[in-house]
């Protein structure tokens, strides 16, 4: 049986992630989707320093393995065919713990980090495969979590209709409550 994986933050799931998750798992007979920096308080410093920061990380790994199922089924594909899992790229040892060693690790290369974790892949002893490489991306995360703040109605074409149902459905109330919440945070140490 193929096993494939792909990974990533999923900060929100969008279109260009279905558009990966679709990929491989056309090319698998399993597919892994591994979330990366499920544990807020990881630290990789050689990560881009945006992915570290809490602003640009508003869901758990539990709601982003939600929006995933919800995209998943949404598609009509199959679930049975799909596992998540957490996925440690900033400690890349840990990563044999999530994910059976013979695995097809599927990636995109969009940039520098794109390289920086094949590398820590193939050094684990992981077979990797490139589904694409791109200059630039069609979907960024930064735009989808700004359009989820300011404009629904062009979230409703970044994201795939699951995720934008269960965005509507269960977590805007409460993206809406931690950005007030952040908001007033900040008002109160300006003050101090």
């Amino acid at each position: 049986m193929s096993i494939g994986c792909i990974h990533g933050r999923f900060q929100p799931f969008h279109n260009g992630h279905l558009e990966y998750l679709k990929a491989a798992y056309a090319l698998s007979e399993r597919l892994i989707v591994g979330i990366t920096q499920y544990d807020p308080a990881g630290n990789d410093p050689s990560s881009p320093a945006h992915r570290l920061d809490a602003a640009h990380n508003p869901f758990s790994y539990w709601e982003r393995a939600e929006l995933i199922r919800a995209a998943v089924q949404w598609e009509n594909l199959d679930e049975t065919r799909i596992s998540i899992v957490p996925f440690p790229i900033d400690a890349p040892d840990k990563i044999r713990f999530f994910v059976d060693r013979s695995c097809i690790m599927y990636t995109t290369i969009y940039e520098k980090w794109s390289l920086e974790k094949i590398r820590r892949l193939k050094r684990q002893g992981f077979c990797t495969r490139v589904l694409w490489r791109r200059k630039t991306k069609q979907f960024e995360g930064r735009i989808v979590r700004e359009a989820m703040e300011h404009d629904r109605q062009a979230l409703q074409q970044l994201v795939p209709r699951g995720v934008y149902h269960m965005l509507n459905t269960h977590l805007f109330d409460q993206l809406t409550q931690l950005h007030d919440e952040s908001a007033n945070a900040m008002r109160l140490s300006a003050s101090v």
